[in-house]
């Protein structure tokens, strides 16, 4: 039947006039062989059709195939021959990078990219060149051109990437400038949060330091204020930061942090307590929770009220601190090992890789007696964490003491 048509279909083709010549005729046969799957005829059709009128539009059309059949050799090619005929072409370029992508020769498609910005010079491009030095670790060539790209439009996200690149390659001097410029009097809470997470990660936080004490002491407000006051705070700095917290009225949720940090939690229960009361929030309950564990003489008797709070608190809140809190509470305990493994896989999940977190949930498995488990996930910690918390060094003793036994 199919066949009966197709030759039906000829017929009608060589008496209508839009189909009056042999290359509709091919034209046609192509689009056939495409929409029966038959790539490889219509190739060799769009090749008849390239050698008879050296159209181009036809060998782009068996580039195109042969990219999909995946015969990249082939498809580089007739690319090649494409580029040949338009030397300054750029979206033959851009396909041509695109087949070296897939044959993975990274090194080939910067190469081909470093061509394309001299002759279409854009933020695309530029970001997509320092995206695959990234790639490459070539961090100063990533930067010079995510630097291009950032000044088409000052991009904010941009100057994330290039503010990381220098952070982690202690070259955070170079984006002070970039800064003040984007942010003349101070950044936004949002950004300090990004920075200040890169400045723990990579260690510079006393860079971020200087930068937002300049801010501070250029244009004096709450803003400036609590943004040093926070960086303070993560770098032990409590009397800096008490200085500030005197002069100026931070929110209750900064004060909260600002006690427990100290460990001071009379004081922190007193600011949760208040913003609870005004705001009845939840998450301040599991605040609370935690600060009455932590100031419990008696930590069995409060457990019950604890374990309670915090189940409330996570409802409709997918917080990883008290996820992770409620279930060290109840495998440390031996109250529900298995539910309690259930929440601080939820608490991974928000918060990859933290090293509480992998305790907690090798400490799970060590107390349902699976000190295999429980090894590989603490050797998930880095040393240099492992060490600085007695409570994992302790965990780590106990879980090779098992294995031995």
């Amino acid at each position: 039947m199919r066949l009966y048509l197709l030759a039906f279909s000829i017929i009608l083709i060589f008496n209508n006039p839009l189909f009056s010549n042999e290359e509709d005729l091919y034209i046609f046969q192509a689009l056939d062989a495409i929409d029966s799957g038959d790539l490889n005829n219509a190739k060799e059709i769009y090749n008849k059709l390239y050698d008879m009128t050296k159209k181009e539009e036809y060998l782009r059309e068996m580039i195109n195939i042969s990219i999909k059949l995946e015969n990249l050799t082939e498809a580089l090619s007739y690319a090649q021959i494409y580029q040949k005929n338009n030397p300054n072409n750029v979206d033959i370029k851009k396909t041509i990078a695109y087949i070296y992508i897939i044959k993975k020769d990274i090194n080939k498609v910067i190469e081909i990219y470093e061509d394309i910005i001299k002759l279409q010079n854009n933020q695309e491009n530029n970001k997509f060149l320092s995206n695959l030095y990234i790639y490459k670790k070539d961090y100063q060539n990533a930067r010079k051109y995510l630097f291009n790209a950032y000044n088409f439009n000052k991009d904010e996200d941009i100057l994330i990437i290039i503010t990381s690149i220098d952070l982690a390659s202690n070259n955070f001097d170079k984006s002070i400038p970039l800064l003040k410029e984007h942010f003349p009097n101070g950044t936004n809470t949002e950004y300090l949060q990004i920075l200040i997470g890169l400045g723990v990660n990579y260690k510079q936080l006393d860079k971020l330091e200087s930068l937002y004490l300049d801010y501070y002491k250029n244009n004096k407000n709450l803003q400036n204020a609590h943004n040093l006051a926070r960086i303070y705070l993560l770098a032990e700095k409590f009397d800096k930061a008490k200085d500030l917290v005197g002069q100026w009225q931070f929110d209750s949720d900064f004060l909260i942090d600002f006690y427990l940090a100290q460990k001071d939690y009379k004081n922190a229960k007193i600011e949760a307590q208040k913003a609870y009361e005004t705001k009845k929030n939840n998450n301040y309950l599991g605040i609370l929770a935690i600060i009455d564990f932590e100031m419990a003489e008696d930590k069995k008797a409060a457990i019950d009220d604890v374990t309670s709070k915090l189940k409330l608190a996570i409802e409709n809140n997918l917080n990883d601190v008290f996820y992770n809190y409620l279930g060290y509470l109840l495998i440390d305990y031996d109250i529900d090992v298995d539910k309690g493994i259930e929440y601080v896989k939820i608490a991974l999940k928000l918060n990859n890789d933290n090293p509480a977190y992998l305790d907690s949930l090798a400490w799970g498995y060590y107390k349902n007696k699976d000190c295999r488990k429980a090894q590989e996930i603490m050797d998930k910690i880095p040393k240099e964490e492992a060490e600085k918390e007695p409570e994992i060094k302790t965990h780590i003793d106990k879980i090779n003491k098992c294995l031995v036994e």
